[in-house]
């Protein structure tokens, strides 16, 4: 059987804006230390640090995630042990200062003694796909509030006695202060 080209593997998820990861666990006195075992190539789109420096260092993922999203990170560290996959979704600061999406899939794998010893993983950035959604979400919401406006104008005989309804409903669809 041939081998697989790794270098045709870092390609394809390059291309596909996702990295994986292997982060070996090190119980110290102040508490676990994840090092980079292994990571893709891939990375150095979301980070501005070459993956060799990485290799061996403590992971320090964290310090690039959203401030208001590092939570989830830190619930994910507490669950470790008790998971056997774990999927994350989450912003992060990338290399150029921009907020994009990424979610993150994880597996941890214990000793047998049940201990954490390595944590193997990837993520995938998924900022299209979130701006996507978003753009649905707000298209239905407009189609909501004109549904609300035709009926509103359709059941009463007098426009002007249903304006009110209909200026607070567009400005609620616009989150507009006052109109």
């Amino acid at each position: 059987m041939e081998r697989i080209d790794i270098d045709f593997i870092e390609n394809a998820l390059d291309f596909a804006n996702m990295y994986i990861w292997v982060l070996d666990v090190e119980e110290t006195e102040e508490g676990r230390r994840f090092l980079y075992k292994y990571v893709s190539k891939g990375i150095e789109k979301f980070i501005n640090t070459k993956r060799e420096k990485l290799i061996g260092t403590p992971s320090f993922w964290i310090d690039h995630v959203h401030p208001d999203d590092r939570h989830i990170l830190e619930q994910t560290q507490r669950v470790l042990c008790r998971e056997k996959e774990i999927h994350e979704r989450y912003r992060i600061i990338d290399k150029e200062g921009k907020i994009r999406w990424v979610e993150s899939y994880i597996y941890p794998e214990l000793s047998d003694s049940g201990k954490l010893k390595t944590i193997r993983g990837y993520t995938i950035d998924i900022t299209e796909k979130v701006r996507l959604q978003d753009k649905i979400k707000r298209s239905h919401a407009y189609l909501y509030i004109l549904h609300k406006i035709g009926l509103l104008l359709l059941l009463k005989d007098d426009p002007k006695a249903v304006i009110d309804n209909i200026l607070r409903f567009l400005g609620n669809a616009l989150n507009a202060d006052r109109t």
